[in-house]
């Protein structure tokens, strides 16, 4: 398809060579005409009709796509051939005359050739045989009419050289065009190969794709699985360790600040701030501990817990509330460019009630979740630390005062006055001593 459109293409480009070539033509008979050269007769007029007719029928044809079907522009090149062909056989025209018509005559030849496609030997025979009818015709002609003009010999052999010349070009033709089927056969088969080929590679690079997607999606599984593993031990060292110094202690502040700190340390928390009621474990204040590298945050979760416990308190709140909808002005402390997450922890039992809440800061939207168990181990282990400290120090009063009236007893009196005379030496102070004598007290003792 592709080689007939380019035939067509070039054929039409050739109708304006043509043209040329009959406008030259015109200009020469018109010449010959108007001097009055000898040969000048009513054939130059004939050739110079046929011309322009040629001229005409190729604008017309042109015009309307004609020349677009291959068939018809075969057949137009052939009665073009037959045309000038006429007057070759003829040989009536003057000499220089008769090498442009012999000159138009193997012009039209070739391209009745190349008009169409030449395959075979068939095709050549067929092609020789078309051209060869003019001549068979005018040989019939001249045997039937006994003509004893010598001039036709001429014609007869000028032909048959034209026949021969353009069986050779076809054999040419023929013969390169089979040289160019195989080299282009070659070609295909390369390029098919290449292509066969290259279908192999992207096959083969779709799989390693799909491996390697694989290898990384492990390997992200592995990283994570990791992480995971490293993330539970670090926290179990931490709940260890929080639970040898929770043992070792009775002090509750000071089990607040290692909770605080190591909930920082271990979860990469903003903050952390527990805060425990009075009287909890016999303390005779509120206390409060604050863990952040934060400042300002570290100030407001210290001026503000005490709020949040009171609320919890008045709602009777027990459940532990995750909050990841942190908005302008909802906490004092919570600036929610940085803050994205905050865990409420109340503490409470079926005895005392709520006495207690802690508050986790996190700069990671709903980083709480999942991460619950290792809050309320924690939380956990600081109840126990609670327990153990309320028993010490009720164990400890029971110790130092008596029983019956809640009055410090002798002993933790000498200890007192001990470290109070101990303290007023180093201050330079003095101290006084108080004695009372309660009539008939007996009998309130017994």
């Amino acid at each position: 398809m592709e080689q007939e459109i380019a035939r067509i293409t070039r054929q039409i480009i050739g109708h304006k060579y043509h043209r040329i070539l009959y406008v030259l033509m015109i200009i020469y008979i018109s010449i010959c005409l108007m001097r009055g050269e000898e040969g000048a007769n009513k054939g130059y007029l004939v050739l110079t009709a046929t011309i322009v007719g040629m001229f005409v029928a190729e604008l017309v044809f042109d015009s309307f796509k004609y020349f677009g079907k291959i068939k018809v522009l075969c057949v137009f090149r052939y009665a073009q051939y037959i045309t000038f062909s006429c007057f070759v056989l003829q040989g009536q025209l003057q000499r220089y005359a008769m090498i442009a018509v012999v000159a138009f005559f193997v012009l039209f030849a070739y391209e009745y050739i190349m008009t169409d496609d030449i395959i075979d030997l068939y095709d050549i025979i067929l092609k020789t045989v078309i051209l060869a009818i003019p001549i068979v015709n005018y040989i019939i002609w001249q045997i039937v009419t006994r003509q004893e003009d010598t001039a036709w010999m001429y014609a007869l052999l000028t032909y048959c050289i034209l026949l021969g010349s353009s069986t050779k070009i076809m054999v040419d033709v023929v013969g390169e065009k089979e040289v160019y089927e195989k080299e282009m056969n070659k070609y295909r088969m390369l390029i098919h190969d290449m292509e066969h080929n290259n279908d192999k590679l992207l096959d083969f690079q779709k799989k390693i794709r799909k491996v390697n997607e694989k290898l990384n999606l492990q390997r992200i599984q592995l990283e994570k699985a990791n992480g995971d593993i490293n993330q539970a031990n670090n926290e179990m060292m931490v709940q260890a360790e929080m639970l040898k110094c929770i043992s070792s202690t009775f002090e509750v502040k000071d089990a607040m600040t290692l909770v605080a700190n190591s909930i920082n340390d271990v979860k990469k928390t903003l903050a952390c701030g527990i805060y425990i009621e009075k009287g909890v474990f016999l303390n005779k204040k509120t206390e409060i501990v604050v863990s952040s590298k934060i400042d300002s945050m570290s100030h407001g979760i210290h001026e503000y817990i005490s709020q949040i416990y009171q609320d919890y308190c008045n709602r009777k709140q027990t459940e532990w509330v995750v909050d990841d909808n942190i908005e302008y002005g909802k906490y004092p402390f919570a600036d929610e460019r940085i803050v994205k997450s905050i865990l409420f922890c109340p503490f409470w039992n079926e005895r005392d009630g709520i006495f207690g809440i802690a508050i986790v800061v996190s700069n990671q939207k709903e980083s709480f979740y999942g991460t619950l168990p290792f809050y309320e181990a924690t939380v956990q282990q600081f109840m126990v630390a609670l327990n153990n400290s309320k028993l010490y120090h009720h164990m400890e009063n029971m110790a130092r005062t008596d029983g019956l009236t809640g009055i410090n007893n002798r002993k933790y009196f000498n200890s007192l006055f001990n470290e109070c005379t101990e303290k007023a030496k180093e201050e330079g102070k003095k101290v006084s001593v108080a004695l009372f004598d309660i009539d008939k007290f007996k009998m309130v003792n017994d």
